[in-house]
C-alpha cells in the first residue's frame, strides 16, 4: 500500500479519557500499522482533563505528536473564568431550561450565548496558536490532512493548510453535525450552519459517523462524501483487561449505562420504570443498575421517580478500562440517543464498545421518527432491541420493553450467553481504517 504522509487535526486525542478522543486515537493507531507517515496536532491537557494513559499504545512511537496550548491570555481570563463558572457541573447543564418561568428562559439565553461565544473565542485562539506551532516543522509534504469536529479550530487548521498547498487533500471529518436543531437558539443554529457549510465548500471530502449525519451535513452541496462509522478494537480483548473484574461486583442481573446523559435529553426513565413493574410482579428480584458517568444527580432523579435508588450503583466518572469492565461485566447495556427528522443517525461510541464487549443491547430511542439507523444496525447483527419512544405508540413499546427485559431474565437465568452473528466484524477498526485509507486514495 502507498505510503503518505498524512497529519491529523483533532481537538481530543490520547490521553484525555472522553469518547470523543477514541475515533480519532484508533485512527491513528490502524494508519500507522498499515505503514503511514503520521503527524497528529491535538491540545495540551489542561488541569480539569480526565487523563487515562490506557489510551496510548505502541503505534504511538512512530508518529510525530505536536501539542498546541491556548495562549497565556486566554488561560489566565477565558479558561479560568469559565472553570469557576461551571466548577464540577457539566457546561450543558446550565444550557437547559429547567422550567417555564422568564427568569430561566433569560438566564437560559445568557448562558448559551456566552457559551457560544466562549466557544468560538477558544477555538479561534487554538487556531491561531496551531498555525504558529505549524511554522515549525515542514508541511509542504503533507499528502493529505485531516480534520475531525469537534471542534471547528480542527478544521479552520485544516483550511489555513489546504490554502497554503492546494494540492493537499483535506478530509474533513464530523463525530456530529455543527448545527443541531434542537435544543439551540436561531442564532446558535445560523452560525453553525454557516461555519460548517465554510468547511463543507472547501474541502476535497466528508466524512461522518453515520448515514444520518452525513446527509444532514451534506444535504446542500455536492462534495464527495463516505461514512466512517465508529468502531470497536480488538486489541482492547486481546490486552486481556476484558477478563478482570470491575471495582464493584455482583452475581446479580446487572443492567449498565456508562456515558453521558447530556444532563437529562437523554432519559432512561422507562427502563426504570419497567424494571419496577417486573420487580413488582415478582419476575425480576436480583438486580442492580450500574452507571458510570458525570450525570450521578440526573441518573438518581431518574431512578427515584419509580423507586429504584435502592438499586442503583454509580460509579461517578471512571477510566476507559474500567468502563470497558463495567459493560463486560454486565447482563444488557444501555445505549441511548434521538432520532428527530432534523437530526438523524445519532449512534454512541458506546454503541461499538458493546459490540466489543458482545452485550446484548437495550437501545432508548427518543424523537419524531421512526426506524432509527440505530436499530438497522442492532438488526443486522443480532445485537439486541430498540425501543423507539415515539407519538402514539409508546404503550406498545413499553410493552415490547417489558418482553424483552423478561425474555432476557429467563435466558440469564438459564446461564446462556447470546452471540452476536459475524457481521459485527464490518465494525472493526482495523477494517474501518483500511477501507477508509482505500476511499481517500481515490480523491
Amino acid at each position: 500500500m502507498k505510503k503518505n504522509k498524512i497529519l491529523i487535526v483533532t481537538t481530543a486525542f490520547a490521553p484525555e479519557n472522553e469518547i470523543g478522543a477514541i475515533r480519532m486515537i484508533k485512527l491513528v493507531k490502524y494508519l500507522v500499522r498499515l505503514k503511514q507517515e503520521i503527524t497528529v496536532i491535538s491540545p495540551k491537557l489542561h488541569e480539569q482533563s480526565r487523563i487515562d494513559l490506557s489510551l496510548e499504545c505502541r503505534e504511538f512511537d512512530d508518529i510525530t505528536r505536536l501539542v498546541v496550548d491556548q495562549s497565556r491570555l486566554f488561560n489566565r481570563f477565558f479558561l479560568r473564568a469559565r472553570n469557576r463558572k461551571i466548577q464540577k457541573k457539566q457546561a450543558v447543564s446550565s444550557l437547559k431550561l429547567k422550567d417555564e418561568r422568564i427568569i430561566s428562559r433569560i438566564k437560559v439565553i445568557i448562558n448559551r450565548f456566552v457559551h457560544l461565544t466562549y466557544t468560538l473565542v477558544r477555538n479561534y485562539n487554538w487556531y491561531l496558536m496551531a498555525k504558529r506551532k505549524l511554522k515549525t516543522i515542514e508541511y509542504q509534504d503533507f499528502n493529505f490532512v485531516i480534520s475531525s469536529y469537534p471542534s471547528i479550530g480542527a478544521h479552520w487548521v485544516s483550511n489555513y493548510l489546504k490554502n497554503q498547498i492546494p494540492e493537499l487533500k483535506w478530509v474533513a471529518d464530523f463525530r456530529d453535525p455543527m448545527n443541531y436543531s434542537r435544543s439551540t437558539t436561531s442564532l446558535n443554529y445560523e452560525i453553525y450552519t454557516y461555519l460548517q457549510d465554510s468547511v463543507v465548500v472547501k474541502c476535497d471530502m466528508v466524512t461522518s459517523v453515520s448515514k444520518g449525519v452525513l446527509s444532514k451535513i451534506i444535504s446542500n452541496h455536492s462534495v464527495r462524501s463516505y461514512v466512517m462509522y465508529n468502531g470497536y478494537d480488538v486489541d482492547d480483548i486481546k490486552t486481556g483487561i476484558l477478563d478482570e473484574k470491575p471495582s464493584k461486583t455482583s452475581d446479580k442481573f446487572i443492567i449498565s449505562y456508562v456515558g453521558s446523559l447530556y444532563g437529562g435529553e437523554r432519559d432512561l426513565s422507562i427502563v426504570f420504570k419497567a424494571l419496577r413493574e417486573l420487580i413488582n410482579s415478582g419476575t425480576l428480584i436480583e438486580i442492580e443498575f450500574h452507571y458510570a458517568g458525570k450525570d450521578s444527580e440526573v441518573i438518581k432523579n431518574m431512578a427515584q421517580k419509580y423507586q429504584m435508588l435502592n438499586y442503583l450503583v454509580d460509579y461517578g466518572s471512571v477510566s476507559r478500562k474500567e468502563s470497558l469492565l463495567i459493560q463486560s461485566n454486565s447482563s444488557l447495556i444501555v445505549v441511548a440517543t434521538w432520532n428527530y427528522h432534523n437530526d438523524q443517525g445519532i449512534l454512541s461510541g458506546k454503541l461499538f464498545e458493546c459490540l466489543l464487549t458482545q452485550k446484548q443491547v437495550l437501545a432508548i430511542v427518543q424523537g419524531d421518527k421512526k426506524n432509527s439507523e440505530i436499530k438497522e444496525l442492532l438488526e443486522y447483527i443480532n445485537g439486541g432491541v430498540t425501543i423507539e419512544l415515539i407519538g402514539i405508540d409508546q404503550s406498545r413499546e413499553f410493552t415490547k420493553l417489558i418482553d424483552f427485559l423478561t425474555e432476557r431474565i429467563e435466558i440469564w437465568e438459564k446461564g446462556v450467553n447470546i452471540k452476536y452473528n459475524n457481521k459485527q466484524e464490518i465494525y472493526s477498526y482495523s477494517n474501518i481504517v483500511r477501507n477508509f485509507l482505500n476511499t481517500i486514495h481515490d480523491i
